[in-house]
């Protein structure tokens, strides 16, 4: 190359020609100071000029890769329902994060631009977060934003149920991850699951670091140990006066033997079959890792409403399912698993509502196709308190339990317009009816008596009658008798 035409003043003069003065590259936006080329940089003189009306000088384009997320085509597609709910889903998870943070006084919200595939299992995940034009520059930038992100993600791994690739995060092209061929690919895609429980206990300042502590002991003596790296990400969030709910991420190596099955299975082991955590008593019907629960024997599995409880025929479709031919099988363990996970979650909802006072029980009647389509009963008893149960009521609840029908029990994204409740019948013993078998043995029953019957009637005439014909029967000599000729 010419010296005289290939020298870093003019590939800088280059550079920020085609980048519309260092401001612009495809999608990413430049810091117009940033630019060095062999040390050599022309600093911007700084402009007295305005700037237009309707500039946002603090909208952040976000970009990061969830890990746990498949790219269908149809979370790809904008126009449909599964990225309309998981766009809403994304943007509210994170709205909370930057409302928990120290920039929360001029964030205004965020919003998903599109997702798109980072390789077979992962999804790319595109949003503008918007901060008020009042904004200090010197405290809302590309830099803080991205370590507000990094620091409530725990290091980027994870965004509330979502697992993150740790070195994925950009925001307006500013980035403090590790070059790709220099971090090992096993770290990058660590495995992340989401352990919730409720404890009985009353949480203490020393709580947080205890129940760490123990959770990461346990893993460290349990059958996982090789693979284990930290519990971390603690969270409380009250569920009654004397028990608080338990959420924390725990990490493991990237090991396709460990799903959250084995995870759930240690803990359970390791804690006296979900009944205690060192100090700390648990309820052991509460422990999930990763919206996965153990399926077990339920005495009210087939119970059924109790007289004049009224009940709701619930109807909702869940998007980021499909329907496999094991769920047309009431007695196969995928069908067993799902129908408990969801009737758990509804449990959940309702018993947070304000209803809790009323409900009773809901039970999942049908499972359908086109993803997965749910119909459930539920139960409430009318006399709980003097507040009248309606079907508005209802599903009122069930949209405010799900963030507007999108979200039930932070594990399955549902279709936003596919929810319905129909009041049904109160439960009454008098109405219950005899099944069409039951009908056929009381017939044949009765049959078989009256056959019974005439049976005996038959044998006691026949006895009656051969009785009396022998009362009559003289035994006499067949030729008579013979009286001799004898005077008298």
């Amino acid at each position: 190359s010419d010296p005289q035409k290939v020298n870093r003043v003019n590939v800088y003069r280059e550079f920020r020609g085609k980048t519309s003065g260092i401001s612009t590259l495809g999608a990413y936006l430049l810091d117009s100071n940033s630019l060095f080329v062999n040390a050599y940089n022309e600093p911007t003189a700084p402009t007295t000029m305005a700037p237009p009306p309707t500039s946002k000088p603090f909208d952040f384009n976000v970009t990061f890769t969830v890990t746990n997320l498949a790219a269908t085509p149809s979370l790809q597609n904008p126009n449909s329902r599964l990225f309309k709910s998981a766009a809403s889903i994304v943007a509210f998870q994170l709205d909370r994060l930057f409302m928990a943070s120290q920039l929360n006084k001029t964030f205004s919200s965020c919003k998903v631009l599109s997702f798109s595939s980072a390789n077979i299992q992962d999804t790319r995940v595109y949003a503008n977060c918007t901060f008020g034009n009042d904004s200090d520059p010197r405290e809302v930038n590309k830099v803080t934003a991205y370590g507000v992100f990094k620091e409530m993600t725990n290091g980027i791994t994870s965004l509330e149920t979502y697992s993150l690739d740790s070195n994925s995060l950009y925001v307006n092209g500013y980035t403090e991850g590790s070059f790709p061929e220099t971090q090992p690919k096993e770290e990058s895609r660590r495995l992340n699951f989401n352990v919730t429980f409720t404890i009985a206990n009353i949480p203490n300042a020393n709580t947080p670091n205890n129940i760490i502590k123990l959770l990461n002991d346990l893993y460290r003596q349990s059958n996982l140990k090789e693979a284990f790296l930290n519990c971390h990400s603690l969270s409380f969030s009250p569920r009654a006066t004397e028990a608080s709910r338990i959420e924390v991420i725990c990490s493991f190596k990237n090991d396709p033997t460990i799903d959250e099955v084995s995870v759930y299975n240690e803990f359970r082991d390791n804690t006296g079959k979900i009944t205690e955590l060192g100090q700390f008593s648990l309820n052991e019907s509460s422990l999930y890792v990763n919206g996965y629960q153990e399926v077990k024997p339920n005495a009210e599995s087939g119970l059924a409403g109790r007289e004049n409880d009224l009940s709701f025929e619930l109807n909702f479709t869940i998007i980021n399912r499909n329907f496999t031919e094991a769920l047309n099988d009431p007695n196969s363990p995928e069908y067993k698993s799902l129908v408990a996970d969801i009737a758990t979650m509804l449990t959940a909802l309702y018993q947070n509502s304000l209803l809790k006072d009323n409900y009773r029980i809901c039970q999942v009647t049908g499972l359908k196709l086109g993803s997965i389509k749910c119909t459930c009963m539920c139960f409430f008893d009318p006399t709980a308190t003097n507040e009248l149960v309606t079907a508005d009521k209802v599903k009122t609840e069930f949209a405010t339990g799900t963030n507007g029908t999108n979200l039930l029990g932070n594990t399955f994204l549902l279709q936003m317009d596919s929810l319905s409740v129909e009041a049904e019948e109160p439960v009454s013993p008098a109405k219950t009816e005899i099944p069409f078998w039951g009908i056929i043995i009381i017939v044949v029953g009765i049959l078989i008596i009256l056959f019974l019957i005439s049976l005996c009637c038959l044998l006691t005439l026949l006895y009656l009658k051969k009785k009396k014909r022998g009362s009559y029967d003289t035994m006499q000599d067949r030729a008579g008798l013979y009286f001799t000729h004898q005077r008298f």
